[in-house]
């Protein structure tokens, strides 16, 4: 996917590089270095330390969703089957 960059009077930047996707979304690296997180409904464009800063975000709050040892997972909505079967860096339905 392209964008547009206002130090480039021709527009866009060329095609961008993926990186990752899985059934949530796509990750794609524009030459320019901007990182584009692409989500059902809409695109966020990110320079790479705010893209770190999310990562941190996001990695952060999954701690606080993940119940203690000792707690049931069923009482704050998470399944043992979504426990099971979600690994690194995969969203919890």
């Amino acid at each position: 996917m392209d964008h547009q960059h206002s130090s480039n009077p021709s527009g866009g930047h060329g095609p961008a590089l993926p990186l990752a996707s899985n059934g949530v979304g796509a990750v794609s690296l524009c030459p320019c270095g901007v990182l584009t997180l692409h989500l059902n409904c809409f695109s966020l464009r990110l320079e790479p330390g705010a893209f770190q800063e999310l990562h941190k975000l996001l990695g952060l709050a999954l701690g606080e969703l993940r119940p203690p040892a000792t707690a049931a997972p069923e009482r704050i909505g998470i399944t043992a089957e979504a426990q099971a079967s979600s690994g690194p860096g995969e969203a919890l339905h």
